[in-house]
């Protein structure tokens, strides 16, 4: 019963973990999306760009990287 358990418990938090990572990665290819489409339309070039396209660039910039090799 104990193993039982304690395999169970183990289980929650490898599954637990992956959906953290997951909802990680897909938060930042949205700020990504978000400052891309920010700078496609012209909003972060204003003199005070918004928060999402300061954190969103790196995620621009890797996914320009994965892209163009």
């Amino acid at each position: 019963m104990r193993a039982a358990l304690r395999s169970l418990l183990a289980l929650a938090l490898v599954v637990g973990f992956q959906l953290l990572a997951w909802g990680l990665v897909l938060g930042y290819l949205a700020l990504g999306l978000l400052a891309t489409a920010a700078t496609v339309t012209g909003y972060a070039t204003s003199p005070q760009p918004p928060l999402f396209v300061l954190l969103g660039a790196p995620a621009i910039l890797a996914i320009a990287r994965g892209v163009l090799g």
